[in-house]
Order: structure tokens, then sequence, then C-alpha cells
């Protein structure tokens, strides 16, 4: 990922989060929400330094022994609070941030925190802080069935694989343009739930009206690391008035498998060609 800002060697990297706060400091506990975290890395040195800022103003300073931003691994040797210093913090991470780009719209990346820490003033010890780009999309297959001249059912199904070193609950999957009737399953053929453009600005600001269109998905049960699923994408086509044909566009990808199956209406051909043939056949071509 390329730095929000750069000063000498040092990078800057800024993401919205939504991470529940609740620390006890007696004789009452409070929360508070944080909204978002800068990260400042000097690569030469192999160190970050870590803030947060929370939605009442509040500026932490996050202590971590490690930081995963995709496949780069950071440490920090700090001094832990002397035992019976600061408080307890159990923290709530919603596994979606943004990753706040100096070039191009925001876009969705995974994320997590440690659930258990410690709050001391305004320093926050944690043991990870983990940022990855993606999830792994091993398979793609695509279904696209006429169920009469003016109408085509499609489906993707991507067979997908939490390669991040936490639980995942909500995944996010990038699309053209918005899709009518949009329907997704997992490999049971259970409804998951599609999180609203409202909820998801609630839970992570107004950004969210500047990133590519994406949809989110809540599983019905977390992704475990290691562990592969696969969801389904469901609409339905129709042609416009005036038009006399589907267009179907769908780009191929080499790093992936894929097939494509398109069942005609009765009375007419179909055809079904993998992926490795279409993109053989497009480079003859």
């Amino acid at each position: 990922m390329e730095g929000a800002h750069s000063k000498s060697s040092q990078k800057v990297y800024s993401y919205k989060v939504n991470v529940k706060l609740e620390y006890h400091d007696p004789p009452s506990a409070s929360y508070t929400v944080l909204n978002t975290i800068q990260i400042t890395l000097d690569p030469q040195e192999k160190g970050a330094e870590v803030r947060a800022i929370s939605e009442d103003g509040k500026i932490f300073t996050i202590f971590f022994n490690r930081l995963v931003i995709s496949s780069s691994i950071f440490t920090y040797i700090s001094e832990p609070p002397q035992e019976g210093e600061g408080s307890t913090a159990t923290l709530y991470p919603f596994n979606l941030a943004i990753y706040l780009s100096s070039q191009g719209k925001p876009r969705y990346v995974y994320f997590n925190i440690s659930s258990n820490g410690r709050i001391y003033g305004n320093n926050l010890f944690v043991d990870t802080l983990e940022i990855y780009d993606n999830l792994s999309i091993v398979r793609t297959r695509i279904f696209f069935k006429h169920e009469d001249p003016v109408r085509g059912f499609r489906r993707h199904e991507y067979t997908v694989c939490n390669t991040t070193d936490f639980p995942v609950k909500h995944v996010y999957f990038g699309l053209d343009s918005y899709v009518r009737g949009l329907r997704i399953e997992d490999e049971a053929h259970e409804h998951l739930i599609l999180l609203t453009n409202g909820q998801l600005r609630d839970l992570l600001g107004e950004k969210i009206n500047e990133m590519e269109f994406a949809v989110v998905v809540e599983l019905n049960r977390e992704l475990k690391p290691g562990e592969c699923r696969t969801i389904s994408l469901k609409s339905y086509d129709e042609i416009r008035r005036g038009k006399k044909e589907f267009e179907i566009r769908i780009a191929l990808l080499d790093n992936i498998t894929e097939g494509i199956v398109i069942i005609p209406s009765k009375g007419y051909k179909g055809c079904h060609q993998s992926a490795k043939d279409q993109l053989q056949s497009s480079r003859r071509g």
C-alpha cells in the first residue's frame, strides 16, 4: 500500500475504524469508540508509531508487540505499565476498516486489534494490530441462465479463504455497479445479511460515500483463519427496451480458476467454456 503522506523515509497511513473500547477505572467503568487510527512507519528502522482518535476527540497512543500491514511485520519494544497501574481494557473491533489513500478512492481493508489490553492515561497497550488488503478468492464460477427471451438469472460463485490471522465475520465484494434484486447465500444456501449504506456510515463514517461500489456481507458464522467458504451472489438481468440480446461482460483473471456456464432459454443452444480455454483463445486471436 502506498503511504498517505511522507516525510523523509516515514510514511503515514490513515484508517477509519470502529472499535468500542471499554476500560475499568474504579469506581466506575467507561467506554469510548475509536474511529480513526494513524500509523507512522519508519521502514529503515522497522519501527512504527500508532495513535487512535476517539469519537469524542481523545487521542490515545497505542503500544503493541506486533503490527501487521499486509505482508509487513513490525514490532514495538516498550515498557508496559507496572502491575497495579492503569486499568484493564477490552476492545470490540469491527473487522473492516477504510484505508484513506492519498491517491484514488478510499477502499476497504480487513482489520483487527487485540480484544484484551491495558490503558494507562492516554496510553493503550495491546498485543497485536493487524491490517490485510484482501482475503483470497481461490475459485470463481459464473452461471447465466436465460429463463425467457427478456430475462436471465446470473450467479457469481466465489470460494473465499481467510488468509488473515483472525476470524472474519464481515466480507466485502467489489461490484461494477448497482445490482437490482441482489441476493447472497452461503454454500448451505442460507441467506446472508447485506449491511446497508446507512449501517456502514454509522460504523465507519461518511467516507463510505466516497468508496468504489461494494457490498458488505455479514456471515452466519465467523470465517476462521485458514478456513474457506463458498459464497454466491445472485441476481436477475433484463434486456432493456430496444435491445435484442443480452450483453455479458466478464473479466477473466489469470491467477484464479474460473468457469463460465451459459444456459439458453428453450430452443436455443448454450455453451460452457472454461476460463483457461477462453484466455488461450483470446491470446491466439
